[in-house]
């Protein structure tokens, strides 16, 4: 992939937002998903390319789209973390395809809220219940409280059956 142009690439994407909207309908369908894909592929591949060639310059132009799409990413969470006043950064320049992506805006805005959202709240974006990661270890059946009670009353029972037996055989 010598020679890859970025910037057709990218607006071979923009013109299908099944691939990178995922506020649209289209996004959660596979089968047009699949179909922009190989559409994309043909646009990128060479004229005479073999099932198995096609399928891996798909996988790589998913990498590559990943890859272009987490850089833009970082990009504008970086902007925003910039200190305002004059020797705030030593970076020199944005990154290279920022402005050509700026389609993505919402679509990082939109995961940058749910982020925080998981953070602040016990539920995530779609309702579900949020997993708490913790450190504790697992309980076994033996650090369940109603197991301990129910041992303790066995074997208080069992105690109280005991000294009955020595009083009466006393």
């Amino acid at each position: 992939m010598d020679n890859f142009d970025t910037e057709r690439f990218i607006i071979e994407i923009i013109s299908r937002p099944s691939i990178w909207d995922n506020s649209s309908l289209d996004y959660s369908d596979r089968d047009l998903k699949k179909k922009c894909w190989e559409e994309v592929v043909d646009l990128f591949g060479e004229q005479e390319q073999t099932v198995e060639q096609k399928k891996s310059l798909g996988l790589v132009l998913q990498k590559r789209w990943k890859s272009i799409r987490s850089r833009y990413a970082r990009e504008v969470k970086r902007q925003n973390n910039v200190k305002s006043g004059s020797g705030a950064t030593n970076r020199k320049s944005e990154y290279i395809y920022f402005k050509q992506l700026q389609f993505l805006q919402k679509v990082v805005a939109i995961r940058e809220e749910g982020v925080e959202e998981e953070n602040s709240d016990s539920t995530e974006v779609g309702g579900r219940p949020k997993q708490k990661v913790t450190n504790k270890r697992k309980l076994t059946v033996d650090d369940d409280p109603f197991v301990q009670a129910l041992n303790n009353s066995i074997e208080q029972r069992r105690h109280e059956t005991t000294e009955q037996i020595l009083r009466e055989t006393a």
